[in-house]
């Protein structure tokens, strides 16, 4: 009896004893993790839900796990957000049932720009300016008004006046860059337009609210012939190739990657022309006729042809990652000149680059570079500036329509812009002096003598009404003649009266 109730007694005293280190046992080495976070082959990883239910699942990219619960709380705060703002149906579910057009409509400005076929950076890829467009509007779809919630994300609707004028005055940049910026925007926008997935009214509302920030004037790019003539004295002793490449720009018109691109295939000496590829996917070939000096500089460049080079103007010392085709003139352009004491335009990469290889030479004992000297400040000496010596030369003489077909322009109306902004005020002095002939027809001195009299008489008829009497008897017969006038309306009104 006693042996048993010892044994049930000793049996419920050893029951608690077992189960409590199952309960209060911890685990050694091992981090008790937030929700949400988790760690896989040593790496944190992070889980959350997105706006349009989604589970996703991506590398914390750091160690520390107080950094990844606060990524995660984010990323749930940041779906939130987008949820209230869109309130958009499950995209999951639907979306594969949706044509492009009716992507469109429930996009974000992320996906209107890099949707594929439909998308707006899609029906611009033919377009040269098609890189710097790109990065642009990128940079303004990463921008967060909202801390963790970036522009790209907004419905295209959303996207207002007040969304841009914020990101623009965020951007430390120069007036001209700004307006680069807004007119990148407002074309996508238009595209969003033409597509039915933004209103027209905001547009123009977004046009109207968004000034355009001030420039500074345009500086001349057109030489004149005493700088081109230094120039090529420079040239002629430092780089008989790129000589002969500044003569040709003249003499063509042809921009500098026209000219880098040229080879011999597209010379045709019989036809007496060029043809060279057109600059955009789908325009014509560009035709001009071989002149004098054209044929001149060609004769003077098949003398110094090499058979296993293609290319008229070619580097003839490249180094081993460069082709004989000339890319850029880079620091040859840039020490002519300099040289010739022309104003260079350099940016901010190009001042590095050369405070750079200013420091190598003084470091191993050499000269630095010369400093470009400024001898027209009006003078943005650019390589692009010989296609405006070629414009402004034929504008004297030449019809806007011959110009424009030479310069390989779309329209007449840009080169009309082309030669006005090269012309000066003083080209337009002659018409202005053709004016006098209107006005000055009295040649004849006995017609002048009797002009002179006619004039003396009005003075002396305007000087007698000055007198005050005058005046004042004037205004009592005006004040009789009304008084009159009332009293006969007045005696016709009473016998109207019955």
């Amino acid at each position: 009896m006693s042996s048993s109730t010892h044994e049930i007694g000793s049996a419920k005293k050893k029951s608690p004893t077992l189960k409590t280190p199952k309960k209060t046992k911890k685990k050694t080495g091992v981090d008790k993790l937030p929700a949400g976070v988790w760690r896989n082959n040593g790496k944190l990883w992070i889980a959350y839900t997105d706006h349009v239910g989604r589970r996703i699942r991506e590398s914390a990219d750091t160690d520390n796990v107080a950094v990844a619960e606060i990524l995660v709380t984010r990323k749930r705060a940041e779906a939130k957000a987008l949820r209230k703002i869109h309130m958009r149906p499950d995209v999951a579910i639907i979306e594969a049932q949706l044509s492009d057009a009716e992507r469109l409509l429930n996009a974000t400005y992320q996906e209107l720009l890099d949707m594929e076929h439909v998308g707006y950076l899609a029906s611009i890829s033919h377009l040269t300016s098609m890189s710097e467009e790109r990065y642009n509007l990128h940079r303004f779809a990463r921008f967060e008004i909202i801390p963790g919630i970036p522009i790209g994300s907004y419905r295209v609707a959303d996207i207002d006046s007040n969304v841009v004028s914020r990101f623009l005055s965020s951007l430390s940049l120069a007036g001209a860059t700004k307006n680069r910026y807004r007119t990148y925007i407002t074309k996508s926008l238009g595209y969003a337009v033409s597509k039915g997935t933004y209103p027209q009214e905001q547009l123009d509302h977004l046009y109207m609210s968004v000034k355009r920030m001030p420039e500074p004037s345009k500086t001349k790019r057109a030489y004149t012939k005493e700088q081109l003539h230094s120039l090529l004295d420079v040239a002629h002793q430092r780089n008989l190739h790129l000589c002969d490449i500044i003569r040709f720009a003249v003499v063509t018109g042809y921009r500098a990657s026209r000219i880098y691109g040229l080879t011999w295939d597209q010379i045709d000496f019989q036809r007496n022309e060029i043809k060279t590829p057109p600059k955009k996917p789908g325009g014509g070939e560009h035709v001009l006729p071989l002149s004098a000096p054209i044929k001149r500089i060609l004769e003077e460049r098949l003398a110094v042809r090499r058979p296993d080079v293609p290319w008229v103007f070619y580097n003839p010392t490249p180094n081993k990652r460069q082709t004989h085709q000339w890319k850029s003139l880079n620091e040859s352009w840039l020490n002519i000149l300099a040289e010739a004491k022309l104003r260079v335009r350099m940016d901010k990469k190009s001042v590095t680059k050369r405070a750079k290889i200013n420091a190598e030479l003084v470091a191993q004992g050499l000269e630095p570079l010369p400093e470009p000297v400024a001898v027209d400040t009006s003078l943005d000496a650019v390589f692009h500036g010989l296609r405006h010596v070629f414009g402004s030369a034929l504008a004297e003489t030449t019809p806007t329509v011959t110009i424009s077909r030479l310069l390989g322009h779309s329209s007449l109306q840009i080169t009309e812009r082309y030669i006005e902004s090269l012309r000066s005020p003083q080209a337009h002095i002659e018409p202005l002096n053709r004016l006098d002939s209107w006005i000055d027809h009295v040649k004849d001195p006995d017609l002048e003598a009797e002009w002179a009299a006619e004039m003396e008489r009005r003075e002396e008829f305007f000087q007698g009404y000055v007198n005050e009497d005058i005046w004042d008897e004037i205004d009592d017969s005006y004040s009789q003649q009304q008084i009159e006038e009332r009293e006969c309306i007045a005696q016709q009104e009473r016998k109207i009266q019955p």
